[in-house]
């Protein structure tokens, strides 16, 4: 036998080593995370060219990826199982992502022309038609990517690497992701920048179907295998969690962009940071299997949120008297302001896959269907903060967080007492209504009003603690509600 056929068979012996095999695939989905990411910074940044308002543009890619991600990951859940070389599907998916990212210039070009020839006589017609057509933009490649996270947990059935770990590296990756246009934007330009990422995501494909090729002496089963029954209730309250993350996230993304960077900065470093939370966070998990850890992580995670918007005026008081040397050393020095207000609410959010993966049993073929419900509830959290509550939700936060208030109650239905499932519920409900009392006495005492204001320039007087200017008006109410 020739050296370069005992080199390869040393090659794809090595492969076939199922640890050995499963780290090289979370490598792979580790930069498939940086390119999923930088695909979503720079389609914001699109379509807030498209609408003129940079916060819409944020909101639509938001809900879109979201939705896309979670809608492909449920559907892609049973597909996996019928699936011999999930591998080869997902090389096959990230080629098509990249092919379509390099193509949607074009595609923006035809839609606009149509959008015109169609000429809508309300200013609300247009602007609904041009947002059906970003969502179902932004939501086509998104689909094929929530595809690929079910393939990527299929392929790695046989391995030991953890659910905790793929969804951990993967979230680290979109981290980086998330910050890579802010290097890409500026020095080569948005075109340039398209065609990087999708280079890489094209060198992503390459190497899952050179993998899938190399380890074929270790074929995945297609033998269907029992499916694990997660209750609806369950898949609820997951969802709803999403929605709460992201509404937070965008209220997040609208308070920094008034207080520090503008608004596609601001995006970008709050997506890397919170998605390094949520990485950590599920890297973490391991650590907290005692069953106490569910008893608090809904509480923990809403009192940690809110906790993180009452420190904001010093932020701001701070943001007004810094100077910075550069673009970059802003962005770094905020960017570590902003971890500091949001690190622990991230860190719970990326634990809760994994442990409830865990509970439920078989981690990775429950873990896609319950990313995908997490993600479908996201979007629709991403719409209701950009669209419906927009300033009330700025001004009484609590609402962004009530939503946890379902989970605690749904989640542990399967498991402990009734009294027990009380007492944890009702200590929420008291945590929740004692940080809105203290959120409405601190606006009293500050501007001598306990309502909320209506206007931009106000929320931003709301949150500094300036002074009303003449002629800033006020929602006179004590409504607890958003």
């Amino acid at each position: 036998m020739s050296s370069t056929q005992n080199q390869t068979a040393l090659t794809a012996t090595s492969l076939n080593e199922p640890g050995r095999l499963g780290w090289i695939i979370v490598t792979l989905y580790f930069f498939s995370g940086v390119v999923g990411l930088a695909y979503q910074v720079l389609w914001a940044r699109m379509l807030s060219l498209q609408f003129g308002v940079s916060i819409f543009g944020v909101v639509i890619t938001a809900a879109a990826f979201m939705f896309g991600l979670g809608l492909g990951s449920l559907w892609g859940t049973r597909w996996s199982q019928r699936v011999g070389q999930p591998l080869k599907l997902f090389a096959l998916l990230e080629v098509g992502v990249a092919v379509y990212a390099l193509s949607l210039p074009f595609i923006m070009r035809s839609i606009d022309a149509g959008v015109v020839l169609l000429s809508p006589e309300s200013l609300v017609a247009w602007y609904g038609l041009q947002l059906a057509c970003a969502l179902l933009m932004v939501t086509l490649p998104a689909l094929a990517m929530g595809v690929g996270f079910p393939m990527v947990l299929r392929a790695l059935e046989n391995t030991s690497v953890s659910l905790a770990k793929i969804y951990g590296l993967n979230t680290c990756g979109g981290a980086l992701g998330a910050l890579l246009p802010l290097w890409l934007l500026p020095t080569l330009g948005w075109t340039s920048g398209v065609w990087c990422v999708a280079s890489l995501g094209i060198a992503v494909a390459v190497s899952a179907w050179w993998l899938s090729a190399q380890s074929e002496t270790l074929p995945v089963s297609t033998q269907q295998e029992s499916s694990v029954n997660i209750q609806l209730t369950t898949l609820l309250a997951y969802a709803g969690v999403g929605a709460a993350a992201l509404m937070l996230e965008i209220g997040w993304t609208r308070l920094f962009g008034m207080l520090l960077l503008r608004t596609e900065y601001v995006m970008a470093v709050i997506l890397a940071v919170f998605l390094v939370g949520i990485g950590v966070g599920s890297l973490m998990a391991k650590k907290m299997l005692a069953r106490w850890w569910f008893d608090v992580l809904s509480v923990a995670t809403a009192v940690f949120a809110l906790l993180s918007l009452w420190a904001v005026p010093a932020l701001a008081a701070w943001a007004e008297q810094s100077q910075f040397q550069s673009l970059f050393s802003a962005m770094f020095f905020q960017g570590l302001a902003i971890a500091v207000l949001t690190l622990p609410v991230t860190l719970m959010l990326g634990a809760w896959l994994p442990l409830l993966s865990a509970r439920i049993g078989s981690d990775k073929r429950s873990g896609a269907r319950l990313y995908g419900a997490n993600s479908v509830g996201a979007a629709l959290g991403a719409l209701l903060a950009g669209f419906v509550f927009s300033i009330a939700t700025l001004v009484r936060p609590s609402g962004m967080a009530f939503v946890f208030a379902l989970s605690p109650w749904l989640l542990w239905k399967p498991s402990g007492p009734f009294r027990r499932r009380l007492v944890i519920f009702t200590c929420f409900v008291l945590a929740m209504a004692s940080l809105h009392a203290g959120w409405t006495i601190r606006n009293r005492v500050v501007h001598g009003k306990s309502g909320m204001p209506y206007s931009s320039v106000g929320v931003r007087h709301a949150w500094t603690g300036a002074n009303p200017n003449p002629g800033w008006e006020w929602m006179e109410t004590l409504s607890t509600t958003v």
